[in-house]
This record gives C-alpha cells, sequence and structure tokens, in this order.
C-alpha cells in the first residue's frame, strides 16, 4: 500500500515539477543520406524489417515515398516484438489492413521535425488524425510511453527518428468509457479511493490556471502515466489504477 501512495504521489510530483522546469533539448548526431527516401533507409536496415513489411501490407510504400516531407517514429523490430504475443501476425492480415494503417500513419507527422525542436508537453497531429505527446523524463524523450532512441536520421524526403515501442492510436470514445465501466467493476474500494484522492489532487493542481496552462499540465500528467504503464515492475493493481486514470483524464 505504500508504494501505491509512493507511485500516485510520484505521478503528481514529476507532473509539477515538469511544468515548472525549463525546456530541454536533444543532443543527437545527425545522419545524412541525402538521395534515400524514407523507405529506401527503412529497406536497408535490417532492424526494421518487420516494419518495412508494415508499411508494404498497409500499402504506405508510396506515400512514404512521395516527396513529403514527413516525420517517421520508426518503431524496431524489438518494438514489434514488445507487442503481445500474434498481435504482428493478426495485423498483417488482409483484413485488418485498414488498423494497420492507422497504427502506423499514428507514427507519422506532417512535415519536418528534427530533435532541436521538440518541447516538454509538447502535442502534434498525426496523419492519422490523433495528437501524440513528448516529453522528456531521466534525460531521455518519449513519444507518448515510446523512447526516442535515436534522432535526426535525413532522408530525402523528410526525417527518422527511432523509438523502442509501437505506439497506438487511442480507442474511440464509447470504447474508452467501457473499459472505463469494466475497470471501476474490477478496482477495490481501497484502490478506488487512492484514484479518487489522485482526482482531487489533480482538479487542485488545475484549478484556476488558464486553458492553455491546464492543457500542458494535463498532457504531461498523461505522458508521465504512458511511462509508468510501460515499466514490467507494476503490479495488476498498479496496472489497472494507472489505466483508469488515464481513462478517467482522456474523458474529461
Amino acid at each position: 500500500m505504500k508504494a501505491i501512495n509512493i507511485l500516485m504521489g510520484s505521478i503528481l510530483f514529476l507532473s509539477a515539477l515538469w511544468f515548472a522546469s525549463a525546456h530541454n533539448h536533444m543532443e543527437a548526431e545527425t545522419t545524412t543520406m541525402e538521395s534515400n527516401t524514407i523507405v529506401d533507409i527503412a529497406v536497408g536496415n535490417e532492424d526494421f524489417s518487420t516494419l518495412v513489411t508494415a508499411v508494404v501490407e498497409a500499402e504506405l510504400a508510396d506515400t512514404l515515398s512521395s516527396e513529403g516531407p514527413f516525420t517517421v517514429f520508426a518503431p524496431l523490430n524489438s518494438a514489434f516484438a514488445n507487442l503481445p504475443e500474434g498481435t504482428v501476425e493478426m495485423l498483417l492480415m488482409e483484413e485488418n489492413r485498414e488498423l494497420l494503417r492507422s497504427i502506423l500513419t499514428y507514427h507519422v507527422i506532417a512535415g519536418d521535425i528534427r530533435a532541436s525542436a521538440l518541447q516538454k508537453g509538447l502535442s502534434v497531429t498525426t496523419v492519422e488524425g490523433w495528437e501524440v505527446r513528448f516529453e522528456m523524463t531521466g534525460g531521455n524523450w518519449y513519444i507518448n510511453w515510446a523512447q526516442i532512441v535515436a534522432t535526426d536520421i535525413i532522408a530525402s524526403n523528410g526525417i527518422i527518428h527511432i523509438i523502442d515501442n509501437v505506439i497506438l492510436p487511442p480507442a474511440n470514445m464509447s470504447d474508452m468509457e467501457m473499459q472505463k465501466e469494466m475497470l471501476e467493476e474490477i478496482l477495490t474500494w481501497e484502490e478506488m479511493g487512492l484514484v479518487m484522492s489522485f482526482d482531487r489532487a489533480l482538479q487542485n493542481l488545475l484549478s484556476e490556471r488558464s486553458e492553455r496552462i491546464q492543457g500542458m499540465l494535463i498532457n504531461r500528467v498523461l505522458s508521465t502515466v504512458d511511462i509508468a504503464l510501460s515499466t514490467k515492475e507494476l503490479s495488476i493493481s498498479q496496472q489497472n489504477m494507472l489505466t483508469y486514470i488515464k481513462l478517467h483524464i482522456e474523458l474529461m
């Protein structure tokens, strides 16, 4: 119980700390490949073989070879391997092409975004339509819950940044509400009490702040929750509470 309280407290502490801190910028070496498209670079790197297969299956190769510019957050093969067993095979089925396309385009932003342009709390709309959020923790940049492990690979039609996890677009509103209701049935009274305590603390943090500042704080809390959920040390109870908190905030 003490560990759970510490975890919940840490989320708010980190959010407030990040809000008060100055912007940090990633320092990374730049690799220039003037004549290669994003697809050419991916095809030439065996660590992107799963991504290349998915791009071809989703019929996006021509789009990502076009003029652009595009910024692509490219998951490594190991990132796809982190998905639940059988997920990749399911996504590559012809009947799931639209779902695969949605996931892949969630990793693509129209325009040229270098590492030097990243800012804490920055939200950017993807080609898929949903926003992604950028945060820094422990000296590392994250896009949602995926760590950016290499940056600024320059293609002739854009930029590639490498990430260590596949990021998934949010579920639609009705699915999110259903998930939240299911968690309400699963969480114990004690766990719900902790969640409600967190919610009251969050509301106090947001109170009497401008809409813009509220949006920045909410984005940073969500990013912190995503990063926490990506760790393997959480108990099922902690995962359920954090997932509930995330859904609660997104449905606010």
